[in-house]
């Protein structure tokens, strides 16, 4: 594969809501890199791969702190087991048998990502090994043993997999979908090896005790009144326990006990507290009675009920856990990105602001937030020069890329913080987007009809148009009554989605014989009816794009007299047009056809990235007929063919 990857947006998440921020579906793609020079392994990592197949998010790339260096190993021999020989080669037959519950990293020697990942995954071990030590936590090298890459579907670095032995039958295989990190690992763990949920004591002052713990350990509690524990209402309860990392599941059958919950004075006072009260004295003879335990601050949490059942589905109570243990607001952060990208809101609103522009909106914005709550996912992105936040900044358009450049170390903290503060524009100003996340949909989870009618059939057949991120701006002053008005707006369709664009170069700018494509200026070059166009689309840090461009620069002067054909590049990073939203990696390179349809045509990788080969392509697939002229046996020999061989062009 001859591209770039785009980078990916924070440190890696195998597999988290993606890998959606529910926030952003950027460009993360999942192909191997390939350089030129062999199939070696590449000398720079742009590779990333979520196993849940999703798109991604915003941001910078990931892979370490937030200065970007990679977290140290722990001192001391690895207690991870790096599987190599009899063991990879007998895994199923032998190795689970003696190991029943493995936690599997497949990794690449030369991934960035799985370096990254190393000394979380070896912490984890370490806390692991003593509490549960039927559980193993192993790696393998995929690209050596490549039968256990094809076995588990690896299609990029790392992929986890958790993996249970089952006498006489084929071992339990799940991913691990969550964030790498060391305390998450052991959440998971824990949850898959021993129970998910914890029981609440009986007695009424140790339920106090029990609550204040787990509420000081996490953003949320999820406490459940199930009467019968051997009841299919507590086996989905504790299937879904296991899909929700980071927070705590508690369980009663007594509903006394439950009764003492409602009314601690841990949970608050006021509606909240009798809210809960109210419901549980309703539920308690029959159940199961189920609330998340959230608040702005831990000393006053609100309880929020399920109203769903758990009959058949898991994912209702999954989605209303995931939903209701985020706070009305959520900031930005290292801390929060999990909760973030897993979230079920498949709409986020992000309010970009500097720390002084947040406080001053922060009522008005909490306000909006709380009336649209379960709606929409608000979000804060201080704009304070911090890696993650200048990122994101960076994605939407609102910082040049030329203030997102690592700054040198500084020797102490006040030094630091004027380093990050350089970063952001003295100028800057407030901005605030909605984004949609699209679901991404496995293809072998698609259901068939047993009955239906041909033309039912046929629809199911026909190809369907990819769904693919969307963002809208809000234009004008950011108040309370703007933002009301503008998710109104959107929530009734009437908004006309947002694509970040350069200035158009001026004529001084446009140098060269390539043509200069932004995003406001894409319909009216590219989608010129009257002419062929062949457009580059590339990312300035790409390697392929880089080692393309004398080629591109000379294919262009070739065309220069041809005026049907352009010759343009657009920067991939810095300008967006619907027509591209299914860029996954640079260079992509189109041919626009000449015609009122302009169906795009991607360039084909059979045919090779020289003069010659973009020549010999234009000729076969442009629509307006054209003659290049005749050239001599030096211009033969600079299109890579020799002297004596006949031009068909």
């Amino acid at each position: 594969v001859r591209s770039c990857a785009p980078p990916p947006p924070h440190p890696p998440t195998m597999g988290t809501k993606r890998a959606a921020l529910a926030i952003l579906a950027l460009l993360c793609a999942t192909a191997a890199v390939t350089l030129a020079q062999g199939d070696d392994a590449p000398d720079y990592d742009d590779e990333y791969a979520d196993p849940a197949g999703e798109e991604g998010d915003y941001g910078e790339p990931g892979g370490g702190d937030e200065d970007g260096e990679l977290s140290p190993m722990p001192a001391g021999p690895e207690i991870v087991v790096d599987l190599t020989g009899a063991d990879a080669d007998t895994f199923d037959t032998e190795y689970l048998k003696a190991h029943p519950m493995v936690m599997l990293e497949l990794y690449a020697p030369w991934c960035g990502h799985c370096k990254s990942f190393a000394p979380h995954y070896e912490t984890a071990a370490r806390a692991l090994v003593d509490t549960f030590p039927n559980v193993t936590l192993a790696k393998v090298d995929a690209t050596v043993n490549e039968a256990m890459g094809t076995k588990f579907n690896v299609e990029g670095y790392p992929t986890i997999k958790w993996i249970e032995y089952v006498e006489g039958g084929s071992p339990k295989v799940s991913d691990f979908r969550a964030s790498p990190d060391a305390d998450v690992i052991v959440d998971f763990v824990k949850k898959h090896a021993g129970l998910a949920v914890t029981v609440l004591p009986v007695d009424a002052a140790e339920v106090l005790v029990a609550l204040a713990t787990a509420r000081a350990s996490g953003p949320a509690v999820v406490v459940a009144f199930i009467p019968d524990v051997e009841s299919a209402a507590f086996n989905l309860y504790l299937q879904a326990a296991r899909q929700v990392m980071g927070v705590q599941w508690m369980y009663t059958a007594d509903p006394g006990v439950l009764a003492v919950a409602a009314a601690a004075a841990a949970l608050g006072e006021g509606a909240a507290s009798a809210a809960f009260s109210a419901v549980t004295g309703a539920g308690a003879g029959a159940g199961p009675v189920i609330a998340v335990l959230r608040g702005e601050s831990a000393a006053a949490p609100t309880a929020v009920l399920f109203a769903g059942a758990l009959d058949n589905d898991t994912q209702p109570l999954v989605d209303f856990v995931k939903i209701e243990r985020l706070p009305t607001v959520i900031d930005f952060s290292d801390d929060n990105i999990e909760m973030i990208f897993d979230s079920a809101i498949k709409h986020q609103v992000l309010f970009f602001g500097t720390p002084e522009q947040q406080t001053a909106a922060a009522a008005f914005y909490a306000e909006v937030a709380t009336q649209y709550r379960g709606e929409y996912l608000f979000v804060s992105v201080t704009v304070d020069g911090s890696e993650n936040a200048m990122g994101v900044a960076e994605y939407f358009g609102l910082v040049p890329e030329s203030s997102q450049k690592e700054e040198e170390e500084e020797e102490d903290v006040e030094g630091e913080a004027v380093a990050k503060a350089s970063k952001v524009p003295a100028d800057f100003k407030p901005a605030v987007f909605i984004f949609y996340a699209p679901d991404e949909v496995d293809p072998e989870e698609a259901t068939e009809e047993e009955e239906e009618s041909d033309a039912e059939a046929a629809e199911a057949a026909a190809p369907k148009e990819k769904e693919t991120a969307r963002k809208w701006r809000l234009e004008g002053e950011f108040t309370g009554a703007a933002l009301g008005t503008f998710l109104e707006a959107h929530k009734a369709g009437t908004l006309t989605p947002h694509f970040k664009s350069e200035a158009p170069p001026t004529p001084e700018e446009q140098t060269g014989p390539v043509t200069v494509v932004v995003g406001s200026t894409f319909d009216t070059i590219v989608m010129d009816p009257t002419k062929d166009v062949l457009l580059e689309v590339y990312a300035p840090w790409c390697q392929h794009c880089k080692m393309l461009e004398p080629i591109y620069e000379k294919l262009a002067r070739r065309f220069i007299a041809v005026d049907s054909v352009v010759i343009a590049k657009m920067d991939g990073t810095k300008n967006e047009h619907p027509q591209l939203a299914d860029v996954a990696g640079f260079p992509a390179i189109f041919l626009f056809p000449a015609g009122k349809d302009k169906t795009k045509v991607p360039h084909d990788d059979s045919e090779e990235r020289t003069l010659l080969g973009f020549t010999r392509w234009l000729k076969a697939n442009a629509k307006v007929p054209y003659k290049l002229k005749k050239k001599t046996a030096a211009k033969k020999e600079e299109l890579g063919a020799s002297p004596d061989a006949k031009e068909e062009l």
